[in-house]
């Protein structure tokens, strides 16, 4: 997000009144749609480098942490993500782990050791017993260019590599 003086604050236009259950306000901006011919070449490019993303909207309204955290209405930025999760009571599971990883958890993906740069939400987790591993499917969006279910690993590299995961469950 480029940093304008309040841009995604309470006094922004552009922005919604969201807060964590910790009630800190969550910097958001609402983005205006891309053109249409835009957004068909952005899924055309993806689907066409990444064998298992699957276009679930076009939209570029929001990007993943906005996906995740607002709703698929605003774009917030990536960093927020650690403070968000903590907020709002989610607690970290071995990212060794898939078998204890289940539909609705969250993913975070880092681009080498500490630059968080995306976040997911499981899909579905299926064990694999020919290979002793686990089909992890996710749902994410890549940036202004849409969203899409695909596997864990399979991002654009900018996106990063899978590092934590984070459930709200019991």
């Amino acid at each position: 997000m480029t940093h304008i003086v309040g841009q995604g604050s309470g006094s922004d236009p552009r922005s919604l009144d969201l807060h964590t259950q910790r009630r800190w306000r969550v910097p958001n901006e609402l983005r205006p749609e891309m053109a249409p011919e835009a957004r068909r070449q952005a899924v055309k490019i993806i689907t066409g480098a990444y064998r298992t993303a699957h276009p679930l909207s076009s939209s570029g309204r929001y990007n993943c942490a906005g996906l995740v955290f607002g709703s698929r209405r605003v774009v917030i930025d990536v960093e927020h993500t650690e403070q968000i999760l903590r907020d709002d009571g989610y607690s970290m599971l071995d990212a060794d782990d898939p078998g204890r990883w289940d539909t609705g958890d969250v993913v975070v993906y880092r681009l080498g050791a500490n630059a968080l740069s995306h976040v997911a939400v499981i899909h579905s987790v299926k064990p694999k017993p020919s290979t002793a591993a686990y089909e992890v499917i996710v749902v994410s969006a890549w940036g202004q260019s849409g969203e899409y279910r695909h596997e864990i690993n399979d991002v654009q590299p900018l996106l990063g590599t899978p590092s934590q995961i984070w459930s709200k469950r019991c």
